[in-house]
């Protein structure tokens, strides 16, 4: 059976919020395992199974409106994709542009800064493999105004952006190039004995005797909630615990300005709370003698902990202690709500280099446009909206 999808261009930064909800009920799907394919374009529909994994937070509504914002007006240029099966939007690929070496340079929104790997096209698991080779014949064959395409930290099970790059690779007029690429965060998954407690892995088992020690001395408490004004409250002390030159105050995409996004979005007047209220909310403080020496702000959804913003005022030969302190509390605790995977930035790889990281592998895909100036204007088309029409 033949179906069609139409390819809509957006090119308003307002319009995201328009298709919010279209967004949220794509994104909430779970993200296909598929079996292993030569070619993921002719991936037969009897080996798409529908096994949830837990990063698809980073497709979030909220995760895309939060880097929107952190990007200057002046310099929000976007180009939103929708593929259409009819009346209804099976599919969103939100791209924008920075510049590079003074060449315009587009990329997947939100995939800069904190936790940004992970990015693809927001679409149901049936729909992924499809939705993608739509949104590659449209982008290889109609002009867009955008010579280069990067795609940075996709998951290496990402089959609908596979198939996005194996179309463009067919074309005439574009060069694909796909290159490995480390996963730029940390996830650590602790399993939890008979006891209740975590069973850490031997290499760090010395580390976590004195963390014991410290926690059982009477003076530190840690303290979570999920409250709003606790939230606030502690997300003005972790920033207090900042030193003026930290570098978490010089990025653009980093977890300060991050944090103060997420804040808006989910706290802010006039935000519809089906919109911007995915998951839960926390907040952590570690205090010493009732004073905060470290904190982190808690965004749990997908069976998943992702840490927003971890901070800590110690120095020296404390610091780590306090991290581990904080780390083993954020651990044993996300058992009580039936949380598998704790995710860090690479910030900390350090001091967590004795737990085995089980991010999934990324790539990265460099799209570029082949032809020489002279030739754009003849081979490009108009921007009209056609439509496509794909084999199942």
């Amino acid at each position: 059976m033949n179906s069609s999808l139409r390819i809509n261009c957006h090119d308003d930064p307002t319009s995201l919020l328009a298709m919010g909800r279209d967004w949220i009920a794509l994104s909430d799907s779970p993200v296909p395992k598929y079996a292993a394919s030569l070619n993921f374009a002719q991936s037969a529909a009897s080996n798409r199974s529908t096994q949830p994994l837990p990063m698809t937070c980073e497709r979030n509504f909220v995760w895309a409106l939060s880097t929107l914002s952190l990007i200057p007006e002046s310099q929000r240029k976007v180009r939103i994709f929708t593929a259409m099966r009819g009346e209804e939007v099976v599919g969103i690929l939100p791209l924008c542009s920075y510049e590079a070496r003074k060449q315009e340079v587009w990329e997947i929104l939100g995939s800069r800064g904190v936790l940004g790997d992970g990015k693809g096209i927001i679409a149901r698991p049936s729909d992924q493999i499809d939705v993608g080779n739509a949104f590659a014949q449209f982008l290889s064959t109609e002009w867009i105004g955008a010579t280069r395409l990067n795609l940075h930290g996709l998951w290496e099970d990402d089959h609908g952006m596979r198939a996005f790059c194996e179309r463009f690779s067919e074309s005439m007029l574009w060069s694909c190039e796909v290159t490995s690429h480390s996963p730029r965060r940390l996830v650590h998954r602790i399993p939890q004995g008979p006891d209740g407690n975590p069973i850490w892995p031997l290499a760090t088992r010395r580390r976590l005797h004195f963390v014991h020690k410290a926690l059982e001395s009477g003076l530190f408490e840690t303290v979570f909630s999920t409250q709003r004004e606790d939230i606030l409250q502690n997300a003005m002390a972790l920033r207090n615990m900042l030193k003026n030159d930290a570098p978490a105050l010089k990025s653009q995409f980093g977890p300060v300005s991050r944090t103060q996004r997420f804040l808006d979005y989910r706290f802010g007047q006039g935000i519809a709370p089906d919109m911007c209220q995915s998951g839960t909310l926390r907040s952590c403080l570690l205090h010493y003698k009732s004073k905060p020496i470290a904190g982190a702000l808690l965004w749990d959804i997908h069976q998943s902990r992702h840490i927003v913003w971890l901070e800590s005022k110690a120095t020296g030969e404390q610091a780590q202690l306090v991290f581990w302190m904080i780390l083993s509390q954020l651990i044993q605790e996300s058992y009580k709500h039936d949380l598998h995977d704790i995710h860090l930035d690479l910030s900390w790889q350090p001091w967590t280099a004795n737990l085995p990281n089980l991010a999934s592998p990324t790539w990265n895909a460099e799209l570029k446009f082949k032809e020489t100036d002279g030739n754009v204007s003849s081979s490009s088309q108009s921007n009209k909206r056609r439509q496509i029409r794909q084999e199942p």
